[in-house]
């Protein structure tokens, strides 16, 4: 069974409420632009390194591509030592607004001393066509990030999108609004994660205490399309109207609150959603949630565990030349990735004892989930003797031919970024093993370098 369905309403003092709307059943990469990752020491992730002022620098890079005027673009999201930034490149060596800081683009819609941090990036891709230009042309490039001011405590999201006009390209609308309902400032957002439907787009963020920093709740915002995407025929920017949001209130199978709530990134152009979230600690199901923006100002759907394989929280990994050791970040979610043809996929950090191994070890879990039965299609797990993987991201399309990425590292290796990928045609097994013809060979690299599995 599902539970209960959910909807957002308005109330008259302007704050969002919870009401009960209804009950519903259940190859080689060539290294062209490189930068200094985070921390990047001859010993590795230290956390007393870099620089600090910025605040709480995390690797945990995002990619938008897509194409422009022919050629393709990424976009980049990332904090690094050397500060908030992202990367637009245009073209393959041609690079396009580089290392800009996000400072710089949100400073004209924030307060004075905000701190900028932790973007998020994605890609929508337009139907929309002008006469005689590409249907590409048109996609919108889309920057989220958290500003928020250590001072006054006010929380803020901001929010930048690809404007056009009638020959192109012609900057960003850019916009952001408060996390609190009121002027009290009594929370602040944190690990902002950024998805898409057909009109409007989604906003997740935990909220957190200003007084002690404790976790309060997850959030969500849909934000029309509409009121942010510009027309080209005009070129200038809709007017901002303050998004609706839900306070994720309900409870997970265990009784506990969601936590980490990740909004999926879909192109399949269909005003029905997703989100799915990890228990926190441990547990054998994932939280997910069934959105429908055929009113993106009002916020509906159901919610409803799905059962997985087990999951724990794993041990912080080990690394070369120190005895520091990198959180694994728990068990929460990073990505969650929707194609109509294969499901949706996620992915998170579990603990794991690899074959042949003596220790816990921090491993990559996956699932395939078909949301429209609430059933795992299948899952497994990403491991390897003495060595430890955690931060994963994933990507599939519509074939479901998918890639997993992640942070590794052992005692003997530095962090370094691993991938491994399945072919839709594999078999579907609940215990898929690197070592199998099942994936591909597990690669990663480090500074641009290509290397083979690793090996103690």
């Amino acid at each position: 069974m599902r539970f209960p369905c959910f909807r957002s309403v308005s109330a008259f003092s302007g704050r969002l409420v919870l009401a009960l709307a209804c009950t519903a059943t259940a190859q080689t990469f060539q290294n062209y632009i490189n930068f200094a990752g985070l921390y990047d020491t001859a010993d590795g992730w230290r956390p007393d390194f870099g620089n600090l002022s910025v605040g709480n620098p995390l690797a945990e890079p995002g990619v938008a591509a897509g194409v422009y005027q022919g050629q393709t673009r990424l976009m980049v999201g990332a904090d690094n030592s050397v500060g908030q930034f992202y990367n637009a490149l245009n073209g393959p060596v041609n690079t396009h607004n580089a290392a800009q800081s996000l400072a710089s683009v949100f400073n004209s819609v924030l307060p004075s001393g905000d701190i900028v941090s932790q973007p998020q990036v994605l890609r929508d891709q337009s139907s929309f066509q002008l006469p005689g230009q590409p249907a590409e042309l048109l996609d919108r490039f889309i920057i989220l990030a958290e500003a928020y001011n250590p001072t006054t405590h006010d929380s803020r999201i901001a929010l930048a999108v690809t404007r056009y006009n009638v020959v192109g390209e012609n900057g960003q609308c850019i916009y952001s609004f408060s996390v609190n309902d009121t002027a009290t400032n009594v929370i602040f957002a944190d690990e902002l994660r950024l998805g898409v439907s057909a009109n409007a787009l989604l906003v997740t963020a935990n909220a957190y205490s200003t007084a002690n920093s404790a976790f309060q709740y997850a959030k969500v915002w849909t934000i029309p399309k509409a009121n942010v995407y510009n027309n080209p025929a005009l070129g200038t920017c809709p007017a901002w109207q303050h998004p609706n949001s839900l306070v994720l209130n309900e409870r997970n199978s265990d009784g506990s609150l969601p936590f980490s709530v990740v909004p999926v990134k879909s192109s399949n152009g269909s005003t029905t959603t997703y989100m799915v979230n990890s228990l926190f600690n441990s547990g054998n199901t994932l939280t997910l949630w069934i959105l429908h923006t055929d009113n993106p100002t009002v916020i509906t759907g159901s919610y409803v565990p799905v059962s997985v394989n087990r999951y724990s929280s794993p041990p912080n990994a080990q690394q070369s030349g120190t005895s520091g050791l990198i959180s694994t970040w728990g068990t929460r979610l990073f990505t969650v990735v929707y194609q109509a043809g294969s499901g949706l996929w996620t992915a998170n950090s579990t603990a794991c004892k690899p074959p042949g191994d003596t220790l816990q070890r921090s491993c990559v879990q996956w699932y395939a989930i078909d949301p429209s039965s609430d059933r795992v299609l299948q899952q497994g797990i990403v491991e390897s003797s003495g060595y430890y993987f955690y931060a994963p991201a994933i990507a599939t399309n519509t074939l479901g031919d998918t890639v997993l990425v992640f942070n590794g590292s052992s005692a003997n290796h530095h962090v370094r970024i691993y991938f491994t990928g399945r072919y839709h045609t594999a078999p579907h097994d609940a215990s898929v093993d690197t070592g199998t013809e099942k994936w591909r060979r597990l690669l990663y690299t480090e500074r641009g370098k290509q290397y083979g599995k690793p090996t103690q």
